[in-house]
């Protein structure tokens, strides 16, 4: 899977959601950061993490650490929003601005 990188893991067009991993790198905007401080869009959640092996379904004080697989459902069209939150913070990933 390439780092940044959005994965499709699921398609539900009946029921208009997708579930996608994303690799967190070490200068993603979110790696250090608590999941219930991110400015997720609207329509998407994250639902799993993935971290040495083992996964875990995050809370509000969950901190996102490098090579954390996240896992999210979204509606479609979020993949872009959630690419620039997730992605290198010299993008602009992260910020709540």
């Amino acid at each position: 899977m390439p780092e940044y990188g959005l994965v499709h893991l699921l398609d539900l067009q009946e029921e208009q959601l997708e579930i996608i991993e994303m690799l967190l790198g070490k200068d993603s905007g979110v790696t250090g950061r608590r999941v219930g401080d991110l400015d997720m869009p609207e329509g998407s959640l994250l639902i799993s993490i993935l971290r040495s092996g083992k996964g875990f379904v995050p809370g509000p004080d969950t901190v996102l650490e490098e090579g954390d697989e996240v896992l999210a459902v979204l509606d479609p069209g979020h993949e872009e929003q959630l690419k620039v939150l997730f992605g290198p913070a010299d993008n602009g990933a992260g910020s709540d601005a």
